[in-house]
């Protein structure tokens, strides 16, 4: 279980950001937020709402990606920029999107949509990276995570439950960034739930990542959030996500 205590509300109003660049190599893309500042909002499609200390855009995505509707974001190496305070006072780094919220009821649902991670992310440290989440608030109204998948330890791993160090699933990292991938996320959320999640490598049709996740994933409410909160710490890389084309329904 992963406690969301960089993101337990996309409203947060502790803001220490310092000057940022804008990444170059989005020219055609229609900014959002600039990584100057944080900036909440409702993004133009699927009815998301976005929080960010970083950079957020549609659009600029690479061709080759082969994501038709396309949305980057980045955060910096430098640990000064793009960040924020958590409302434990930790520094971090953020860039969160979240998907419209719904009743944990039994119902089976499916998210697909495609995502690539930028291969100038050549390291991670053990500290968490989460790039796809399911949350839902614990008994305290708290949100957290029970299947994410993450980046870490120079791994791409899904994990699920109260194991928050192991993955249940991993690949090593070079051999997931870079890669233009199509997720599929089916859950069956509430008591008795399950959730399955296939991470494919588009260009081959490979599976890089699988994993069936048996046990409640949720309860009350639930949605799926894309995006990443990260310590701001002195082991950063530079991180880029190019995410789109997405697609939720009951089944």
């Amino acid at each position: 279980m992963r406690f969301l205590a960089a993101a337990a509300s996309i409203f947060l109003i502790s803001v220490s950001a310092a000057p940022a660049e804008l990444p170059t190599l989005h020219k055609r893309a229609t900014v959002i937020a600039d990584g100057n500042s944080v900036h909440d909002g409702n993004l133009p499609d699927w009815n998301f709402k976005y929080h960010a200390a970083g950079y957020l855009a549609k659009g600029g995505c690479p061709t080759n990606s082969n994501i038709t509707t396309c949305y980057v974001y980045s955060l910096s190496s430098n640990p000064t920029k793009n960040t924020e305070q958590d409302p434990y006072g930790v520094t971090i780094q953020d860039v969160i999107l979240n998907a419209p919220s719904h009743l944990a009821d039994g119902r089976i649902r499916r998210y697909t949509f495609k995502m690539t991670l930028d291969p100038s992310l050549t390291y991670t440290s053990s500290n968490s990276c989460p790039l796809v989440e399911i949350v839902s608030p614990d008994e305290n109204g708290n949100p957290t995570s029970a299947v994410y998948l993450d980046v870490r330890d120079n791994q791409a791993g899904i994990f699920a439950f109260t194991d928050t160090s192991t993955p249940s699933a991993s690949i090593p990292l070079n051999q997931f960034t870079g890669k233009h991938t199509h997720q599929t996320w089916t859950l069956k959320s509430g008591p008795g739930g399950w959730a399955d999640v296939k991470v494919v490598d588009e260009a081959t049709g490979a599976t890089l990542l699988s994993y069936n996740a048996t046990g409640q994933n949720s309860q009350g409410t639930y949605y799926m959030r894309v995006g990443t909160d990260r310590a701001a710490d002195n082991n950063l890389k530079p991180l880029k996500v190019y995410w789109g084309d997405w697609l939720g329904k009951y089944i």
